[in-house]
C-alpha cells in the first residue's frame, strides 16, 4: 500500500496502515496544521527511515516532519497520486489543464470539514501528520503546473517535495494547501500569483481576484555565496586522505540521498543509478550547466551531482574489482584497478560527467572499463 492508498483510506474513516504495517491513526482533534508539522527550517541534512521517506533532518519541530516530506516518495508517486485523485473525482472533470484547477477549490470547499488528519509512525522517533484534503488536491495542482508551465517537482532539503520553477524559485505547496483549509481555497490564487510574479507562460485564472501569500519561498543556492578562490584555496590543503576519504563520502552521500533506487554498491545497480540520472539529473534544467563551475545554481547543483554519482561508480569498480582511490597533484583523483602484475587508472568522476551529460551511461562505462581490463590483462599475461 502505497501513501497515497493510506490517505485515501481516511476519507472512508476508521484505520489506516503504513507500507510497513506500522500504526497509523486517524487524528480528529483539529489540530492547527502550522502546529502539525509545518515548522520552521534553516536548511541541512537528509536522514532516511526504512520506508524510503527522506526526512529533513533539521525541518522537524517536536519530533515531527513537514507535510511534503510524506506526500510521496518519488516523482513518479507524485504523478500517480495526482492521477488517481483526478480519477476519483472524475465528475469534477479534471484533466490536467489550468483551465481544471478552478474546479480543484470547488471539490477543496465542499471537503474542508474533512481535514482530519493521518498521523504516521516513520520509526527512529519520527512521526508525520498529514491531512489527505490537502496532500491530494497539492499534488494534482503540482502536476498540472509541471505539465503546462516552467516548473518542475523538487525535493528540497527543508521542505520535503515541492514545486521549482525555471528561475529557481521553490514553493512549499503541501504547507500552502495545508494552511488553506481554515481559509480560502488556494489553487487559482497560487496559479494566478505564479503566472504574475515567476513570469510563467499563462493567463490569470481570476484577474480581478486576490494573489497568494506563499508559505516558505526560498531562491534557492546563490551563486553570490561561493568563493572560486577560497574554495581552490582549501582544497589545496586537504592531503591525499582526505580526499580518498572524502569521496567515499560523497558515495554515501547518494546511497542516502535516493533510498527509493536502492543502492547496495552491486554492478546491477548501476542500472538504477542510470534511471536516477535520467529522472533527476537531466533534462531542459542542466542544459545551460556547466560542471565545475559555481557562477550558477544550476552548475553548482549538477556538480555536486557528477561529483556523488562518480564517487558511487567508483566505489563499485573498486569492491567489484579491488584495488584503491589514489591522488596526485599531476593526476588528480583516480582509481587504481589492479591488472595481472600490473595495474590500470581510470577516472569515475570525469566518466560521470559524460553520463551525467547524456554522452554515455553508468552501465556502458561499466562495460567498457571490463573490457578494457580484461584485454590489459591478457596483453600482460601473453607478453605482448
Amino acid at each position: 500500500m502505497g501513501i497515497f492508498d493510506v490517505l485515501r483510506e481516511l476519507l472512508g474513516g476508521g484505520q489506516a496502515s503504513a507500507d510497513d504495517g506500522r500504526a497509523a491513526a486517524v487524528d480528529d482533534s483539529g489540530t492547527d496544521a502550522t502546529d502539525r508539522g509545518a515548522g520552521t527550517t534553516n536548511g541541512g541534512a537528509e536522514t532516511t527511515d526504512d520506508d524510503g521517506f527522506r526526512i529533513p533532518e533539521n525541518a522537524t519541530r517536536g519530533e515531527r516532519v513537514p507535510f511534503g516530506a510524506l506526500a510521496a516518495t518519488s516523482r513518479p508517486e507524485l504523478r500517480e497520486n495526482a492521477e488517481e485523485f483526478a480519477e476519483f473525482w472524475s465528475e469534477y472533470e479534471l484533466d490536467f489543464t489550468p483551465s481544471s484547477i478552478p474546479a480543484v477549490d470547488e471539490l477543496f470547499a465542499t471537503q474542508q470539514d474533512r481535514a482530519n488528519y493521518l498521523s504516521i509512525d516513520l520509526g527512529d522517533g519520527y512521526e508525520g501528520a498529514v491531512a489527505p484534503m490537502a496532500s491530494e488536491p497539492a499534488c494534482y495542482f503540482g502536476e498540472v503546473m509541471v505539465r503546462n508551465y516552467d516548473a518542475e517537482w523538487t525535493f528540497d532539503e527543508d521542505f520535503g517535495w515541492a514545486l521549482q520553477f525555471g528561475n529557481g524559485q521553490i514553493v512549499n505547496v503541501f504547507k500552502t494547501a495545508h494552511q488553506a483549509l481554515e481559509g480560502d481555497p488556494p489553487f487559482v490564487m497560487l496559479h494566478d500569483t505564479f503566472v504574475e510574479d515567476i513570469g510563467l507562460d499563462g493567463a490569470p485564472l481570476d484577474a480581478s481576484g486576490g494573489r497568494a501569500t506563499v508559505a516558505d519561498v526560498d531562491e534557492g543556492i546563490d551563486p553570490d555565496d561561493f568563493d572560486d578562490e577560497a574554495i581552490a584555496a582549501a582544497a589545496g590543503e586537504r592531503d591525499s586522505e582526505e580526499l580518498i576519504a572524502d569521496v567515499r563520502g560523497d558515495a554515501e552521500d547518494l546511497v542516502e540521498a535516493w533510498p527509493a533506487y536502492e543502492f547496495d554498491y552491486s554492478v546491477e545497480s548501476l542500472e538504477r543509478l542510470d534511471e536516477l540520472v535520467t529522472a533527476e539529473f537531466s533534462g531542459p534544467a542542466f542544459a545551460d550547466a556547466e560542471v565545475g563551475s559555481t557562477d550558477d545554481e544550476v552548475s553548482i547543483l549538477l556538480t555536486a551531482h557528477t561529483v556523488n554519482a562518480g564517487s558511487y561508480f567508483g566505489e563499485v569498480l573498486r569492491r567489484e574489482y579491488g584495488g584503491n582511490w589514489r591522488h596526485t597533484e599531476t593526476d588528480g583523483l583516480q582509481l587504481e584497478l589492479p591488472i595481472s602484475d600490473g595495474a590500470a587508472r581510470v577516472s569515475p568522476i570525469a566518466m560521470a560527467e559524460a553520463c551525467l551529460a547524456g554522452d554515455d551511461t553508468f552501465t556502458e562505462r561499466y562495460a567498457g572499463v571490463s573490457e578494457v581490463l580484461e584485454e590489459v590483462g591478457d596483453q600482460l599475461e601473453s607478453g605482448d
